[in-house]
């Protein structure tokens, strides 16, 4: 078994002090995040793999100088991304191959003090069998599901109303094909 994590932070006021530029700051863009890695051994040949991902940003600039309707414009993103996969010797020739992965990102807008917030989620899965049947031929097969999520809302300070919109899609597939060396070059897939 293994575990890694890593950390960062960003924060560009060190660039903007020094670069010679017309924009007026008022939140200086920066950002913090982290990853973190885990394997571990499972049986004789099987391996789990998982990955997390977070990130988060924020940034806000004095707009009045330039012929907008908007004095301030903002930026927020938060992000998470997890992925996990495990692949096993069934046999001497079959392998087991399934993996999930999962995303959130939400970005917030505000223009002055309007908003737009759009979260997008993400679900993918898949499951998969590959058997080795000889030097020169690889088959492939299994089914996946992917589903995506998103919504999206406006709102403005003056009133009292506010937009949205939300969609969710999800696509199912299934997959066979088969490679087949013909020769140290070349290769078909089908």
């Amino acid at each position: 078994s293994a575990y890694s994590a890593e950390a960062s932070y960003n924060n560009l006021y060190p660039y903007f002090a020094v670069a010679k530029h017309e924009l007026k700051w008022i939140n200086v863009p920066q950002s913090f995040g982290g990853n973190f890695y885990h394997r571990i051994k499972m049986g004789k040949t099987g391996m789990l793999k998982t990955d997390v991902t977070y990130s988060q940003s924020t940034s806000k600039l004095d707009y009045s100088n330039f012929n907008s309707k908007y004095n301030t414009i903002g930026l927020t993103n938060k992000n998470l991304f997890v992925k996990s996969n495990y692949i096993t010797n069934l046999n001497k020739k079959w392998f087991l191959k399934v993996g999930v992965s999962y995303n959130n990102n939400k970005d917030v807008k505000k223009l002055d003090s309007d908003k737009l917030s759009e979260k997008l989620g993400s679900l993918h899965a898949r499951f998969g069998l590959v058997n080795y049947r000889n030097n020169k031929t690889t088959i492939k097969t299994g089914v996946e599901g992917f589903t995506l999520g998103s919504q999206f809302q406006y709102s403005i300070d003056s009133s009292p109303a506010q937009y949205s919109l939300n969609s969710t899609d999800l696509i199912t597939s299934g997959y066979l094909e088969t490679d087949i060396k013909l020769s140290k070059k070349t290769a078909l897939r089908i």
